[in-house]
């Protein structure tokens, strides 16, 4: 592990100083690169030259090179002796208008950068080694001043090993006991919810039918209000009749009054019959001079003739008439009292019926309260049916998870055992050893 660690040291380290070394071999070059391009322009090549050996005073840089657009050199000085590892740089010299003046080569190396390394890396080994060396005769004075006491741990880790082996088996035990019964209450509290479920809907379908009868009621409770209303114009009606009932019997008393008059003529009539006898007896008497007095008297009487036939037909007429009024005054008062009699009958009876139906319509409203209560109370006992069920599951999820950590710590507990035996074993082969 720590020549692991140191190697991976030294390549992070390496990294970093490359890094570091790239970023002054650009510095660097950025500097030359805005610093020739007046000397490029004017064709400057001993100030170029200057540049190239203040440059190469640097221990890293190898070898720097100007050189035109055609790759012709600017500079002629010789580089430094260099190894395979040499690096290279290179970047393009351009003019204020983009023209290519020329290119910067530079050819740099990381001996400084690999020397500090590898003075670093024998420092983190001596460090590495030293660590070592401690934590060994740390280890060594550890384990022979910790070898009794470690003797006695194992023993009670023993001991606790086996106490945890006879635990986790009463857990389990116990795990599998509430399982069973969990399992058995799931089962019921299945049922009850089938059972609250059928219930509800026997509710929900006992409520329409309730609210239908609802309906009904007072569907007929308007028809016996109409029924009645009926009855109170029937009433009317018939009191209509009982004036036209009275009217008739004026009508048959007017009649009457006729009647009478109708007697007085057939006094007059009698009279002119008598006096048209008498007028043609005394026709005769006069001769010749009483004839057309005799026309007259012929004719007064043929006249009295056809009134008395007239006034006895008007006679009969009125007599007929007077008993057919008073017949029909007979019935039309029978049947007005009978309906008048009957109609408050039934006009009683659909009053009794309108206040039974009304109390019928609240009886059946009392009820549909009455249903709906129980709907929310089924509603909420089913709800709470439904979290008792969650509640169940969640406990027999619980039980099975018991069941799984004692497995878990039984198999944990016959670990601990074998790890106890492992290092008592290790401690007394050391210790005879």
């Amino acid at each position: 592990m720590l020549v692991l660690a140191a190697v991976f040291f030294h390549h992070m380290t390496a990294q970093e100083l490359s890094q570091i070394q790239k970023g002054k071999v650009q510095s660097l070059a950025n500097f030359l690169n805005q610093s020739s391009k007046t000397y490029i322009m004017n064709y400057d090549l001993s100030a170029l030259e200057e540049f190239v050996q203040v440059g190469m005073k640097d221990q890293d840089i190898d070898h720097i090179q100007f050189m035109d657009s055609l790759g012709v050199p600017y500079t002629e000085t010789a580089p430094k002796e260099t190894n395979e590892g040499a690096l290279k740089y290179s970047e393009e010299i351009l003019s204020p208008d983009g023209t290519l003046l020329g290119v910067l080569n530079i050819t740099y190396n990381e001996k400084a950068s690999t020397a500090a390394l590898q003075r670093n890396l024998q420092v983190v080994l001596f460090c590495f080694v030293s660590i070592i060396v401690l934590l060994c005769l740390i280890i060594y004075f550890v384990s022979m001043r910790l070898s009794k006491p470690l003797i006695s741990i194992t023993k009670d880790l023993a001991y606790v090993s086996e106490a945890a082996q006879e635990n986790s088996q009463l857990v389990l035990q116990g795990a599998k006991d509430i399982a069973n019964g969990v399992e058995k209450q799931r089962s019921a509290l299945d049922s009850n919810v089938s059972a609250m479920s059928e219930i509800r809907e026997m509710v929900e379908r006992t409520n329409e039918n309730v609210l239908t009868c609802l309906d009904v009621s007072k569907g007929t409770l308007a028809l016996s209000s109409d029924g009645s209303k009926n009855m109170d114009k029937m009433a009317h009606s018939v009191v209509l009749i009982e004036n036209s009932n009275k009217q008739l019997q004026e009508i048959n008393e007017i009649i009457r009054k006729i009647s009478d008059y109708t007697k007085v003529i057939h006094d007059i009539v009698f009279q002119t019959k008598l006096l048209s006898l008498n007028a043609s007896i005394e026709a005769e008497r006069a001769g010749e001079h009483g004839r057309g007095f005799a026309v007259v008297a012929q004719e007064v009487g043929q006249l009295a003739l056809m009134s008395g036939q007239a006034s006895q037909d008007i006679d009969k007429l009125l007599k007929d008439s007077m008993v057919t009024v008073g017949q029909i005054v007979q019935d039309t008062e029978l049947r007005v009292k009978e309906s008048k009699a009957l109609s408050e009958q039934t006009q009683v009876s659909f009053s009794n019926i309108s206040n039974k139906i009304e109390g019928l319509a609240q009886e059946i409203d009392s009820f549909s309260q009455a249903f709906n209560q129980q709907m929310k109370g089924l509603i909420q006992v089913n709800s709470a049916m439904e979290s008792m069920t969650g509640i169940v599951n969640n406990n027999h999820q619980i039980a099975n998870e018991t069941s799984e950590v004692s497995m878990s710590y039984k198999e944990q507990s016959l670990k601990l055992k074998q790890v106890t035996e492992t290092i008592e074993d290790l401690i007394k082969g050391n210790r005879q050893s």
